[in-house]
């Protein structure tokens, strides 16, 4: 990772000679994109807008699916396998919208709306993006609707055996665990009895329904680790042939990460079943230390950090909703302040979240008033600030287009 993050750009490397292995166009997005320098990146998407049309020319699915991104000199270029078939009768530029939507779904949750943008310049050649709007509304559309299927099989890796995944069963639980030695070494401490790591651990507050959560010491890592108890025989019987509520989290909160969305990165899984009968469960996630809840953090904030603060909820809110995703209890508990300086939000307790296929903007209204409801108490003195968050909130839910 590290020689794709810094690709070698001495002299002997030569100019067109691939430095490294290629890159998946998924994987460069989320993992080296975001850590160039702001000129790295506009050669970066001039050089893809480049390949992109030239690349028009391919069947629109096998050919996004198999671009790859290629360290070359002091830059990146892009390739495509050459076994990609070739498909007569397609067009390049703006009248492509579905080869055009097709790129523009990665670009979704993995880079910024300025880089978007700037992508659809390149691509296209205009120069006044306020003249495209209803062709960028409608390739944004069928991004969103492209990119939700990739998203959903992303976060349906979670349940098996993959590059990225474990599914096991051991000691009665059924066990679903990300495959690297943090999660194999968790599990060993935590089994036979994850109870007994439970026990041990700092209580945190606000114990949900049936469910309670700890801070617990695992080898040199801090983590966060919530039991979800049996509620008595009806309980188990109830949930014979259906998925518990803590796997249902658990798929939820891979499903907000393929979306790139702020939430704990959740280790591993596990569901204590007896004859399909239903025990304990439990979820052990990564621990944010020294988060701040915004409830506690409003009240020491100064007035523009308070707008910095509702400008950036609004955001993150409005891209939850816009991605078909419902948080489902979005108060001022659940939002964590991680960085004082740049006031960087993480959503925590997906107990209530769901991810739809289709989301109505009646319910996805919905799902931000637990936020409006904190923002107007009396002790936070909001109410003259909440239509000033559903603006934005509303702005970023619809669209982030220009």
């Amino acid at each position: 990772m590290e020689k794709l993050l810094n690709p070698d750009r001495s002299p002997s490397a030569g100019n067109n000679k691939p430095l490294a292995a290629p890159v998946a166009l998924n994987d460069f997005l989320r993992e080296i994109y975001s850590n160039l320098a702001f000129a790295e990146k506009v050669r970066t998407l001039e050089a893809f807008a480049r390949f992109v049309n030239g690349a028009a020319g391919r069947d629109c699915a096998d050919a996004i699916k198999g671009i790859m991104a290629v360290p070359v000199g002091s830059g990146w270029e892009f390739e495509l396998p050459s076994s990609t078939p070739q498909v007569s009768g397609l067009v390049n530029g703006r009248s492509f919208q579905p080869f055009l939507a097709s790129v523009y779904s990665y670009f979704l949750a993995t880079a910024s709306r300025s880089d978007s943008l700037r992508f659809y310049r390149f691509f296209t050649g205009c120069r006044r993006l306020k003249d495209e709007r209803p062709t960028l509304r409608a390739v944004e559309r069928e991004a969103i609707q492209i990119a939700t299927k990739r998203w959903r099989k992303d976060a349906r890796r979670s349940m098996g055996n993959n590059g990225s995944f474990v599914a096991g069963r051991e000691f009665g639980f059924r066990i679903h665990r990300m495959a690297t030695p943090e999660a194999e070494r968790a599990l060993a401490l935590l089994l036979p009895d994850p109870d007994r790591i439970f026990e041990e651990g700092v209580p945190l507050s606000g114990r949900g329904s049936g469910c309670s959560s700890v801070r617990v010491r695992i080898g040199d890592g801090t983590y966060f680790l919530k039991r979800y108890d049996c509620r008595g025989l009806g309980y188990r019987v109830k949930n014979i042939f259906r998925r518990s509520r803590a796997l249902k989290v658990w798929i939820a909160t891979w499903g907000f990460l393929a979306r790139s969305l702020p939430v704990p990165r959740p280790l591993l899984f596990l569901e204590e079943r007896q004859c399909r009968l239903l025990g304990r469960a439990y979820i052990l996630s990564e621990f944010h230390e020294g988060a701040e809840r915004l409830m506690n953090l409003w009240p020491l904030l100064q007035d523009r950090e308070k707008d910095c603060v509702l400008i950036k909820s609004a955001m993150l809110l409005g891209m939850v909703n816009r991605f078909n995703c419902i948080h489902g209890d979005t108060n001022w508990d659940n939002l964590l302040i991680t960085d004082r300086s740049r006031f960087d939000l993480i959503m925590v307790d997906l107990d209530c979240a769901k991810i739809p296929f289709r989301l109505s903007p009646a319910r996805a209204f919905r799902d931000i008033q637990h936020f409006v409801r904190d923002l107007c108490r009396e002790k936070n003195a909001g109410c003259g600030k909440k239509e000033f968050f559903v603006q934005l909130w509303r702005r970023w839910y619809l669209s982030n287009t220009v």
